[in-house]
C-alpha cells in the first residue's frame, strides 16, 4: 500500500493508462477556483510515485480523462473542447476533430467513442460509434433509436447512454414520456455490441434518471449509486431483479468502478472507506480504510490486481486488491 499526493485539491476522477504505468487524476482547487490535472508514474521504483505533470490551468470545467490506447497521451474533455496532453513532453494541444464531432462518451482505454449525430429529440436518438485507429477516428456504425407504436411504453425520452470500461458494450437508456410510468421509475435499457452495432439484449425495469451516473461491467452488469444506496442488475437477464444494497455507514457513496473481469465492484464513501463487492452475490467481500480524507474516486489497474482511491485532500492510495 502506498499513499502519495501532489497539489492539495478535491479529487474527483482517477484513471489508469492501458498499460498500467500511469495514473491520472483531475479535480478542483477550491482556494483559487482552479481545475487541476495531475499525472504519476506508478510503475516506477520511487516511493511515492514520481509526479510527471503537476497541474493544468487552461480548463473551464472539471475534465473527464481517458488515455489513448498506446498510453502516451491523455485526453481531456472540459465541457467545451477536447485537449490532448503528451505524457512525455507535457505539451497540451487542442483536438479539433474530437471537439467538432462532440463525442458524448469515450471508453476509458481511449479506443471507442459514442457520438450523438443530430439535435436532441425526445422520442429518438441518432448515435454513431467510432474506433481510434492510427491518428484518426473511423466510424464503425451509425444507428437511429426511436420509440415505436408497438412499444409497451409508447413514446420514450432518451436521456442516457454509456460504454463499459473496455468499450465492448454500448448501453442506451430511455424512460417513458408518460408521467405515470416516469414516476414509477420504469425504464427501457438496450445493450448493443460496440464492434458491430448489433443488439445483444434489452432489459425493462426500475431505472431512475440517476442513470447518467451508472457504471457498466464487461460482463453486462449495471450498477449505479444514489446517496447510501447501491443498485445493480444483470442486463443479460430479461426483466431481471434490481438488487439494492445500503452502505454500512450513514455516509453517502461517492464513486464506483468495476474490476476488468467484472467480478468485483469497488465503491468509495464519505466514511473514508473502499468496499469490494462480489457481483455474483452483491455481498461485500472486504473493506479497506485509510485516514486520507473523504474518498471521491476509485479505479482499477488494467491487470485487476491493484486499485487506486483518491480523496478530497488530493491524496491517493494505491493498494493490492487481495492485500
Amino acid at each position: 500500500m502506498r499513499v502519495f499526493t501532489g497539489h492539495r485539491f478535491r479529487l474527483n476522477t482517477l484513471v489508469f493508462s492501458p498499460d498500467g504505468r500511469y495514473l491520472a487524476a483531475s479535480g478542483a482547487d477550491s482556494s483559487v477556483l482552479d481545475r487541476v490535472v495531475q499525472l504519476w508514474d506508478v510503475a516506477g521504483e520511487t516511493d511515492p510515485p514520481h509526479m510527471i505533470r503537476e497541474r493544468l490551468r487552461d480548463l473551464v470545467h472539471l475534465p473527464h480523462l481517458m488515455f489513448r490506447p498506446h498510453g502516451r497521451q491523455l485526453l481531456l474533455w472540459n465541457g467545451q473542447c477536447w485537449k490532448c496532453l503528451d505524457v512525455g513532453t507535457g505539451q497540451l494541444t487542442h483536438e479539433p476533430e474530437l471537439t467538432s464531432l462532440q463525442p458524448r462518451v469515450v471508453s476509458s482505454n481511449g479506443r471507442w467513442a459514442v457520438f450523438r449525430r443530430d439535435a436532441e429529440v425526445s422520442d429518438s436518438i441518432h448515435l454513431s460509434v467510432s474506433r481510434w485507429s492510427e491518428n484518426r477516428w473511423d466510424e464503425v456504425w451509425s444507428r437511429k433509436f426511436e420509440a415505436k407504436a408497438s412499444d409497451e411504453f409508447g413514446n420514450r425520452l432518451f436521456h442516457a447512454w454509456h460504454l463499459d470500461s473496455s468499450g465492448g458494450h454500448v448501453v442506451v437508456v430511455s424512460t417513458p414520456v408518460d408521467d405515470a410510468f416516469r414516476e414509477s421509475g420504469a425504464a427501457w435499457v438496450q445493450v448493443i455490441e460496440t464492434a458491430t452495432g448489433s443488439d445483444l439484449f434489452h432489459w425493462v425495469g426500475e431505472f431512475p434518471l440517476m442513470a447518467s451516473h451508472a457504471f457498466i461491467s464487461t460482463s453486462g452488469q449495471l450498477a449505479y449509486l444514489h446517496q447510501r444506496r447501491l443498485r445493480a442488475v444483470n442486463l443479460s437477464v430479461p426483466n431481471g431483479e434490481l438488487i439494492t444494497r445500503t452502505n454500512s455507514s450513514r455516509k453517502h457513496f461517492t464513486a464506483a468502478a468495476f474490476s476488468p473481469d467484472g467480478k468485483s465492484l469497488a465503491t468509495t464513501s464519505n466514511d473514508t472507506t473502499v468496499t469490494m463487492w462480489d457481483t455474483a452475490t452483491w455481498q461485500p467481500i472486504r473493506q479497506y480504510g485509510w485516514e486520507i480524507g473523504k474518498l471521491r474516486a476509485v479505479a482499477f489497474a488494467p491487470d485487476g490486481l491493484t486499485c487506486a482511491a483518491g480523496s478530497d485532500t488530493g491524496k491517493v492510495v494505491l493498494f493490492d486488491v487481495d492485500g
